[in-house]
C-alpha cells in the first residue's frame, strides 16, 4: 500500500506560547523564599521543606532549605507539565497543595533538586508559559503573598527580550568608541526598558485646594490636593493584579498627609461600567524605611476581583485608576512626580492660576515639556526613577526672603520683602 502523501506545507511552524524569566529577577525572589522559610524554621513553623524541619533543631542551613525548595519548585513544575498546566482551584490557587508538598519533600530524598526549567532561566532562554505560571503559583506560597504577578519573578514578553538583545548588541559594536562606563549604564538602561510589564498611561495631575495657613509654629505653610488619574495598560501578554501604591520616603509622613482611592472599569467607548472606592491604609515600613499608601488588605475579596487587567491586546474593557492626595508643603516648595515602577505616558499637569492667583507654579526642566491652556504636557514618556520638579511659591514670599529661611526651607515670614 503506497504511504499517504504529506499535506502541502504552510510554511508556518507551531509558535509555543514562551516567556522570558530575567535571571536576576528570579533568583532574588528564591532568595527571598529561602530567608522566610529558613525564619519559619526558627520558629517551629516550617511549610515547604525537611531541611526547615531539621533547621529547626540547629541541625540544617540555608544552603539546605535552598536544595528543598528547588526541590518543592520541582513539584509545582513537573504538576504543570500536562496540556491544561497547573490545576486550580475555585480561588485560582493551586489544588491538591499538600500532595505538592509531598512531592517536593520525596524529591528532596531524591536528590531531585535542580530543575531543568532553572537551567533554562540562567541562560536566558524561553520556558513554557505554563511552567512560569506554575512558577509564579510556588513563589505566591512559599511567600504568602496572594497578588505576585509574573513580572515579580522576572517575567518578561519573549519578544521583546529578543529585541532587547539585537539592541543591545549593536551598541556593544560600537564598544570601542563609548567609555566603558557610558556603555555599561546604556546597556543597564536598555535591559530595564526591555523589562517593563505595565505603562500608564494618559497621566493627568491636577493640583487644586492651595490653601495658605500658618501653622503652630509660626511657620507658613499650603496645604493642597494633588489628583492623579491614569489607565494603567499591561505590555506583555499575561495578565497582571492591579494593586496601586504610593510609596515616599519616613521622614515625610506629616508632607503627605492622607490619601483616598478609586478605580473605574470602562468600556471601549470610555463609558464607566462600575465606579469602586477602595479603602486605603497609611503605612511605615520600618524594614525599608518607606511610607505607603496602598489597598487595605482587610478589603472586600469581592473589590479585588476586578482588578485583573489582561495582557497586552486582550479585553475590551479599561482600568481609571484615581488618587486624591493631600499635601502640606512649604510656602516655597516642589512636589516630585515620579514612578518607580512603570513608564508615565501622555503626562499632563493642571493648575488653575486664575483660581489661586496668590500663588506661582512653576514645571521644569524635562526635555519636551511644552505650555497648554491648563498647565503643561510632557511629549514623551517619562521613565522609572525619571523626575519631574513642580514649583510651588505663595507670591507674598519673594527672593529677598531666602535669609530667613530655616535649612528645611521653613519660613515664619519676618521681614516680609513681597513677591
Amino acid at each position: 500500500m503506497s504511504k499517504r502523501s504529506a499535506p502541502p506545507s504552510s510554511g508556518r511552524t507551531r509558535q509555543r506560547n514562551t516567556v522570558h524569566l530575567v535571571h536576576t529577577h528570579f533568583q532574588a525572589r528564591l532568595e527571598e523564599a529561602v530567608a522566610l522559610e529558613l525564619q519559619r524554621a526558627t520558629q517551629g513553623l516550617p511549610v515547604f521543606t525537611e531541611a526547615a524541619e531539621r533547621a529547626a533543631r540547629g541541625r540544617a542551613t540555608a544552603c539546605d532549605v535552598a536544595n528543598d525548595l528547588r526541590a518543592a519548585l520541582k513539584a509545582y513544575l513537573d504538576a504543570a507539565r500536562p496540556r491544561g498546566g497547573l490545576p486550580l482551584d475555585a480561588q485560582g490557587r493551586p489544588e491538591h497543595r499538600e500532595a505538592l508538598l509531598q512531592a517536593g519533600r520525596a524529591n528532596a530524598r531524591d536528590c531531585e533538586t535542580m530543575p531543568k526549567f532553572l537551567a533554562k532561566v540562567r541562560s536566558g532562554k524561553p520556558v513554557d508559559f505554563r511552567l512560569a505560571e506554575a512558577a509564579r503559583h510556588f513563589f505566591s506560597d512559599v511567600l504568602r503573598r496572594s497578588v505576585l504577578n509574573l513580572e515579580h519573578i522576572g517575567g518578561v514578553e519573549s519578544h521583546r527580550m529578543r529585541a532587547t538583545r539585537r539592541i543591545t548588541d549593536t551598541i556593544y559594536r560600537v564598544r570601542d568608541d563609548l567609555p566603558a562606563g557610558i556603555l555599561d549604564g546604556i546597556v543597564k538602561r536598555t535591559e530595564a526598558t526591555g523589562s517593563y510589564a505595565w505603562l500608564f498611561d494618559n497621566m493627568h495631575v491636577t493640583y487644586r485646594d492651595l490653601e495658605h495657613f500658618v501653622d503652630t509654629g509660626g511657620v507658613h505653610r499650603t496645604r493642597l490636593k494633588r489628583i492623579a488619574r491614569y489607565r494603567p495598560m499591561r505590555l506583555v501578554p499575561f495578565p497582571g493584579q492591579l494593586r496601586p501604591k504610593h510609596l515616599y520616603e519616613w521622614y515625610e509622613w506629616g508632607r503627605y498627609v492622607s490619601a483616598s482611592l478609586r478605580i473605574r472599569i470602562l468600556d471601549r467607548h470610555d463609558t464607566v461600567l462600575q465606579d469602586m472606592p477602595l479603602p486605603v491604609i497609611k503605612r511605615l515600613d520600618e524594614t525599608s524605611g518607606v511610607i505607603s499608601f496602598e489597598i487595605d488588605p482587610a478589603a472586600d475579596a469581592s473589590l479585588l476581583k476586578g482588578l485583573v487587567v489582561p495582557g497586552s491586546g486582550g479585553g475590551q474593557l479599561q482600568h481609571e485608576v484615581e488618587w486624591e492626595e493631600t499635601l502640606v508643603l512649604n510656602a516655597a516648595d516642589r512636589d516630585i512626580l515620579v514612578n518607580i515602577f512603570a513608564p508615565l505616558n501622555g503626562l499632563e499637569i493642571a493648575f488653575d492660576s486664575v483660581a489661586y492667583p496668590e500663588y506661582e507654579m512653576q514645571v521644569g526642566d524635562s526635555p519636551g515639556l511644552q505650555r497648554t491652556p491648563q498647565g503643561w504636557k510632557l511629549d514623551r514618556t517619562l521613565m522609572p526613577l525619571e523626575v519631574l520638579a513642580v514649583r510651588i511659591r505663595l507670591k507674598c514670599m519673594g527672593l529677598g526672603d531666602v535669609a530667613l529661611l530655616s535649612p528645611a526651607g521653613e519660613w515664619r515670614g519676618k521681614g516680609l520683602s513681597g513677591a
